[in-house]
């Protein structure tokens, strides 16, 4: 055959070809997303050198963290991932675009990937426990692209939602303007070019870099260090420094006990500012339907000292995670006293420490409670219960 006769070669890509380039693209822009907002911080600290960080600067830089980080945990999280609560939609659309502005992925991916993370939490097919690479749990499972099949199974009630499909198809102009409005505060409130530079540098970039590393600690610091308050079939943990910093999505072992709670921080050293900006809208009629969990149902669930405060070994096959479950549901004491105090023991002066551990000794003898089965991993009941209240989000108008 000639070279002629030869059949043209198409110029589309066969879909092997095409899924790679598109991995290849996800790659570069997740890489972009984490490395420009630290070389903003680098920027910033080189303009701030022998002069400090103006009021303006920091003002913005705190602003709009308490807002995009608000936005994530109220909004992407309780909200649309766990329906914990009811609002109206002018209220869910501000929430979407604040969580949007965190440069996180769309509204759509988050959900989709936090409900498969509950399913398959701390297992091998979990794409964010720390059990398999603490740098993997933190940052780089966001180097692999969600599979789209995700969306329709695990988020299929939101695909439904016009208003929340908008929130996600617009993703990347929301992005943008949580840049660009510092950078215009900056410019109104100093008229200098300059001002504006800095209100981009401090109320974009750098808080994007602060609230992207809070947020993901929640994965690997909250799955590896602090104490458990409850059972749960996975190795969540209450860590009281990122409980504080990230607004009280630290609280995580009562998160993974707890999923559809509005509130995380059950006890009243457990700051939940989440939670309190939840029950403000509550208490101004901007949101109904709170839910939280019955007080039998946290004191069925909590762990005292003549149950497992061990942490079991990472399960590193499925046909493990039965044993690990079982494993962190059984009842050897480790000789700690009370687990449920553990973080607690860590930050108060040590004649408290030694006080809470010695009335905790006294009751080592207390017979355990019989335990709960183990959690249901299955998510399909939260997108079942997502269809079901869909249609019930505006709250009925009085006659």
């Amino acid at each position: 055959m000639s070279e002629s006769a030869k059949p043209a070669v198409h110029s589309n890509p066969e879909p092997k070809e095409a899924a790679a380039q598109s991995d290849t693209k996800h790659k570069i822009a997740v890489l972009a997303v984490v490395v420009i907002p630290f070389i903003g911080l680098i920027v910033a600290i080189i303009l701030a050198w022998g002069s400090g960080v103006d009021a303006l600067s920091l003002g913005l830089f705190a602003a709009f963290s308490i807002a995009t980080i608000l936005g994530v945990t109220v909004g992407y999280h309780r909200y649309f991932t766990h329906k914990s609560f009811k609002t109206h939609d002018w209220i869910k659309f501000l929430l979407g675009v604040a969580g949007s502005a965190s440069w996180e992925g769309d509204a759509l991916e988050w959900v989709a990937e936090h409900r498969h993370h509950h399913k398959y939490s701390d297992t091998e097919d979990d794409h964010h426990s720390p059990h398999y690479g603490f740098f993997k749990s933190h940052v780089g499972w966001l180097f692999t692209k969600t599979d789209p099949k995700q969306y329709s199974r695990y988020a299929p009630e939101l695909m439904d939602d016009p208003l929340f499909m908008f929130i996600t198809r617009n993703f990347l102009l929301w992005a943008t303007l949580g840049l660009l409005l510092p950078a215009a505060i900056g410019w109104a409130a100093t008229g200098t070019v300059k001002g504006a530079f800095l209100g981009f540098l401090w109320g974009g970039l750098v808080r994007v870099l602060f609230v992207h590393h809070v947020t993901w600690s929640v994965n690997s610091i909250c799955h590896t260090f602090g104490s458990k308050n409850f059972r749960s079939d996975d190795d969540s943990r209450n860590n009281v420094i990122v409980g504080i910093l990230a607004l009280g999505e630290g609280w995580h072992n009562n998160h993974h006990a707890f999923q559809t709670s509005a509130r995380h921080g059950l006890f009243w050293w457990q700051i939940d500012f989440s939670y309190i900006l939840i029950k403000s809208l509550e208490f101004c009629g901007l949101v109904w339907d709170v839910k939280v969990p019955k007080q039998e149902d946290v004191a069925a669930k909590r762990l005292t000292s003549s149950t497992n405060s061990k942490v079991a070994a990472a399960p590193k096959t499925m046909a493990e995670e039965a044993a690990y479950a079982a494993q962190s549901a059984g009842d050897a004491s480790d000789g700690r006293g009370d687990y449920s105090y553990g973080t607690l023991k860590r930050v108060v002066p040590t004649a408290a420490a030694f006080a809470v551990a010695t009335a905790a000794a006294s009751q080592a003898t207390v017979p355990k409670k019989a335990e709960d089965p183990a959690t249901n991993r299955n998510v399909t009941a939260q997108s079942e219960l997502g269809k079901k209240t869909a249609s019930q989000d505006q709250k009925p108008q009085a006659s």
